[in-house]
């Protein structure tokens, strides 16, 4: 059975999400694989191609077998227009599998955003870098924030729709690649939480600068 986290319910997510819009034909499923991991590559998989040359799919789950317990999945949150979205359990696995999907079908990529910067944002706590792709060197940053944003769905529970006066911790990070300049990494109930969720999203390379973790 197919399981995953995202950010666009919980914001809580172990895993980070990206979503393509009205791409056109997709490549066959195991081209994504390969793009990811390498022609030949050892993968489970589970979708909804016909065939493995199919072009229609809307879902694919690719995990890579062995210890790194590497995968990612993709479903459709829209039929008209189609949106897939990518969900991985690190941005840059996310980030790599979207631009390869938009470089053979067309369409567009959004990234998750961070808060608006309005009067219920605080303060910066920690801040640092990590190293995207062949080291370049990206700013990441948590901040406290003064309320938790809902996800403006009328068809969730009150509590989780809309936004709430508590005190909370967002995680942004710089790419070299797309727009908005810094990335919304989700929120959290404590800086140790979202601490723990930068190590995972950003990989080893994340280095703190300076830290607050009262």
């Amino acid at each position: 059975m197919r399981t995953a986290i995202t950010f666009g319910k919980s914001t809580m997510a172990a895993d980070y999400q990206i979503n393509i819009v009205q791409p056109g034909p997709r490549p066959p499923y195991y081209k994504v694989a390969e793009r990811l991991w390498g022609e030949g590559c050892d993968i489970d998989s589970d979708g909804n191609s016909n065939t493995p040359e199919d072009s229609q799919w809307t879902e694919l789950t690719i995990q890579l077998r062995g210890p790194s317990e590497k995968r990612v999945d993709i479903d459709p949150v829209s039929s008209e227009p189609l949106i897939l979205q990518v969900r991985a359990s690190t941005f840059l696995l996310a980030d790599e599998t979207a631009r390869f999907i938009v470089e053979c079908s067309g369409g567009t990529a959004q990234y998750g955003t961070p808060m608006e910067n309005d009067d219920r944002c605080g303060s910066v706590l920690k801040h640092g870098q990590w190293l995207y792709g062949d080291g370049v060197k990206c700013a990441v940053r948590i901040s406290r924030r003064d309320f938790w944003p809902g996800t403006g769905d009328c068809e969730d529970p009150p509590e989780i729709a809309g936004d709430r006066a508590v005190e909370c911790y967002e995680l942004e990070f710089h790419t070299p690649v797309g727009e908005p300049a810094w990335v919304g990494g989700g929120v959290y109930s404590s800086i140790r939480e979202a601490t723990e969720c930068a190590r995972k999203l950003l990989g080893e390379s994340l280095q703190w600068e300076s830290s607050d973790d009262r």
